[in-house]
């Protein structure tokens, strides 16, 4: 039997398990691969920084994540803006290579002691009187485990959360028509964001060498776009201002569409589990701020639920409340970017972002 097992090995999972064992917890990672159908072109801005050196992962900046010099945006003006690292504070930020960033964590676990179950799957949970039994699918054979507590880190799914019976609040219903596509070279270490009247564009680097070129919307918007096909989404792109020029010619294919809106769960957190990431709140792309704070809440739900093991349950108050914060920042910053752009504040999917309202 286990501590504690946490479920999905992201950003969160992992630093999640990390803090347990690294306090004595006997830990099992749960890493159940996920497939994605597109890159979507995931960066680490500056903050990430200080919060992994924080948590000792040291190590994983020191390692060649490639940096992200420059940031190029049309948003509130028609002009095209362009910021270089050299003007922010905390320098420059990464675009992130899953499977090298990975990589380093594997590491860490391994050397922590943690227990990773690899192509592993999160079928069903049960409750005890004073444990969890946990039903996986190890290498499609059946599995039984035993943990006293549980942390939910399997992303937007919320699979723990689900099944325990937690609803999700969705805040909108944005959605990403992303496609990968060969860019210029020149734009390589750059990402690039651009408003229209029916959302906005991003563009950037990713591992394999090509470019994510990114149209995020409502899905209703998309639909009436007509946007899920590869000649009006191109015919959209072809009409931006900086988004185009960084495409190299070359077969032009459809979009893949991808869950893009900010959501969260009702319940972050029970007797004996917790979410953590994705899993309790997903942000809209242009916050930025998903993988920092998954980093945050891995770390603080691994302590929370350590306490509540030890016969302190207080920490679960204290947990909620810090999420609690990071919605209701999350939720003004949100707003204050969308504000920002003047030039289409009438149109529907700007004008759905002026309050805090759900979807």
């Amino acid at each position: 039997m286990f501590d504690i097992a946490v479920a999905g090995a992201g950003p969160a999972g992992a630093v999640a398990a990390l803090t347990a064992a690294r306090a004595g917890a006997h830990v099992l990672l749960i890493d159940e691969p996920t497939y994605r159908r597109v890159d979507v072109g995931e960066t680490l801005p500056p903050l990430a920084g200080p919060v992994l050196r924080a948590l000792g992962l040291n190590a994983l900046l020191e390692s060649d994540l490639p940096r992200l010099d420059t940031v190029q945006s049309v948003w509130t003006e028609t002009q095209t803006n362009e910021r270089s690292s050299l003007f922010n504070a905390r320098g420059a930020g990464w675009r992130l290579n899953r499977r090298r960033f990975a990589r380093g964590f594997a590491e860490e676990l391994s050397s922590a002691g943690v227990t990773i179950w690899e192509n592993s799957a999160l079928l069903d949970i049960e409750a005890t009187r004073s444990q969890w039994l946990l039903h996986l699918r190890i290498s499609n054979a059946p599995q039984e485990v035993r943990a006293l507590g549980v942390i939910d880190a399997t992303g937007r799914s919320a699979k723990v959360a689900r099944k325990l019976g937690v609803t999700r609040v969705r805040r909108d219903r944005l959605v990403g028509a992303l496609l990968e596509h060969p860019g210029i070279e020149i734009a390589e270490n750059m990402l690039c964001v651009e408003a229209a009247s029916y959302g906005w564009w991003y563009t950037v680097a990713t591992r394999s060498g090509s470019r994510v070129f990114g149209l995020l919307t409502d899905d209703d918007i998309l639909r009436a776009l007509d946007a899920r096909a590869a000649l009006s989404w191109w015919r959209l792109l072809d009409d931006t201002a900086a988004i185009a020029r960084m495409a190299a010619p070359a077969l032009r294919h459809k979009p893949v569409i991808v869950p893009a809106g900010g959501s969260r769960l009702s319940q972050f957190v029970g007797p004996r589990w917790i979410a953590a990431g994705d899993a309790a709140i997903a942000f809209d792309p242009l916050s930025s701020q998903g993988v920092t704070t998954a980093l945050m809440t891995g770390y603080r739900a691994a302590v929370s639920l350590l306490r509540e093991l030890d016969g302190q349950p207080s920490g679960r108050e204290e947990y909620t409340n810090f999420l609690l914060r990071i919605d209701a920042d999350y939720q003004a910053e949100r707003i204050r970017h969308y504000r920002a752009n003047p030039r289409f504040v009438t149109e529907p999917f700007w004008s759905r972002r002026q309050t805090d309202s759900l979807a």
